[in-house]
């Protein structure tokens, strides 16, 4: 028994990150380690069970004794009381008497004897189902503790990979990155800016060929100004 508790003591250990045998599953055995043990309390109510029937059967058959030993006195009652009613020659109903007297004293004797063997065979039964009481309470406490084990592992693995994924991440890098993209996108809206406002106006060539036509800058916009300066009486304006 000292065998197992030192294995799962051990396992256990080896659970919350101690060493022991490398190529072992702590958890795999420690549930081997409680599964022999399970086996041998299995085994051991089994035998507690055919101890306890043994007990109880020898019981009843010590009672049965003593009540055997009863019955002999009452036959001797009854060969007195024969004797006396005149039934029997008294003589004879000592004799008959005497014998079943004998009788019942050696049963009664015997039933001293097994008075002793079985308040000691009583004595070892407590102990036995003690002892099994025991082991059963022990063992529902090391599934308890098991389990409990298992969830923390379980959490202690999840927190670990989480903390090792994180640790992975260049925060530094990427954020480098996100500048980049930040420069060439203002980059890009600043030459579409330049592109719009090129194309909105009236660049320096069309100007030259508009005055070579004899079209002023304003184009239609200039010559109904110069029109309503007509109706007006006012001075057109000299040409660009």
């Amino acid at each position: 028994m000292s065998d197992f508790f030192k294995k799962i003591s051990e396992a256990g250990k080896s659970l919350l990150g101690r060493k022991t045998e490398p190529e072992l599953d702590p958890v795999v055995a420690v549930e081997q380690a409680i599964a022999e043990l399970r086996a041998h309390l299995g085994d051991n109510i089994k035998s507690l069970a055919e101890i306890k029937a043994l007990y109880v059967r020898t019981k009843h058959e010590h009672n049965a004794q003593k009540k055997l030993a009863l019955a002999y006195e009452q036959k001797a009652i009854q060969l007195l009381e024969k004797a006396r009613d005149g039934q029997l020659a008294p003589t004879e109903a000592d004799r008959l008497a005497s014998l079943a007297l004998a009788k019942k004293q050696e049963i009664l004797n015997r039933a001293a004897t097994a008075d002793k063997g079985l308040a000691n065979y009583e004595t070892v039964l407590r102990q036995l189902e003690s002892s099994v009481g025991k082991q059963r309470a022990q063992l529902e406490a090391m599934l308890t503790e098991l389990h409990a084990l298992k969830a923390r592992a379980k959490i202690s693995q999840v927190s670990r990979t989480i903390h090792e994924r994180l640790a992975r991440l260049d925060s530094t890098g990427t954020n480098a990155l996100l500048d980049t993209l930040r420069d060439k996108v203002a980059e890009q809206e600043a030459l579409a800016e330049s592109y719009t406002a090129l194309a909105g106006g009236t660049t320096l060539l069309d100007e030259e060929i508009n005055r070579a036509l004899g079209e002023a800058p304003g184009g239609p916009v200039n010559a109904d100004l110069q029109r309503l300066k007509a109706q007006l009486g006012l001075p057109k304006l000299p040409p660009g």
